[in-house]
């Protein structure tokens, strides 16, 4: 008896390991393998990965980097010559 109750207890604890291990250590795992993973190919396709990790602002938030001149209206005296476009049939 005392022979079965170590096997249930060794069987329960193997269980144990296991579905913390699963649901714990193994994601982390995963998720170590395929960053490193795509590192890797990013390098050989020619970029920078440290390029794509920084962040310039939060999301979802709008950077202007160039202003136009406001003195510039658009008039429509440099604009160039409308043209008339009609079909013709062959």
């Amino acid at each position: 008896m005392d022979g079965f109750l170590k096997f249930v207890l060794i069987l329960i604890l193997i269980w144990f390991g296991f579905s913390l291990f699963f649901r714990y250590l193994f994601p982390r795992l995963l998720l170590y393998w395929v960053k490193r993973k795509q590192k890797k190919m990013m390098e050989q396709m020619g970029l920078n990965p440290d390029d794509l990790k920084e962040n310039k602002g939060r999301e979802g938030e709008v950077n202007i980097d160039h202003i136009p001149d406001k003195d510039k209206k658009g008039s429509g005296e440099n604009m160039g010559e409308y043209v008339d476009f009609e079909e013709m049939d062959e």
